[in-house]
């Protein structure tokens, strides 16, 4: 779907190492987990990690968009790593009406402003 990066300069080195730090970050846990994304954060963690890392090193089970989750499997945690346009934090909100997951872990891709956090609240 997307290529790889092949030849790295010290800048695009840099944010590979840093990427890979957050979502380390983001998704620290033993425990198998649902990864939603959105059509960016989908290039970013797909820049970084492969599918097969995705599965060893931080136990995700399946991986989802955010604009078509037809995953029911509530006994799993979800983490949602998605940015925070207006499009996303109304699907969020959605979500969470209904909720299909035990537990909810929401990480956004670049700041957020304090209506949005009020929306989801």
């Amino acid at each position: 779907m997307y290529k790889k990066l092949t030849s790295y300069s010290t800048v695009q080195m840099d944010l590979i190492k840093s990427a890979i730090a957050i979502l380390s970050q983001i998704l620290k846990s033993s425990r198998i987990k649902i990864l939603v994304l959105d059509d960016w954060t989908l290039r970013i963690v797909t820049a970084v990690l492969s599918k097969l890392e995705l599965i060893m090193y931080y136990n995700i089970g399946l991986v989802e968009n955010i604009k078509n989750i037809t995953c029911k499997l509530s006994e799993f945690p979800v983490v949602f790593f998605v940015q925070p346009t207006l499009e996303n934090i109304e699907l969020l909100c959605r979500e969470l009406k209904r909720p299909k997951f035990i537990n909810y872990s929401i990480c956004f891709s670049n700041l957020s402003n304090s209506e949005d956090l009020k929306t989801l609240a």
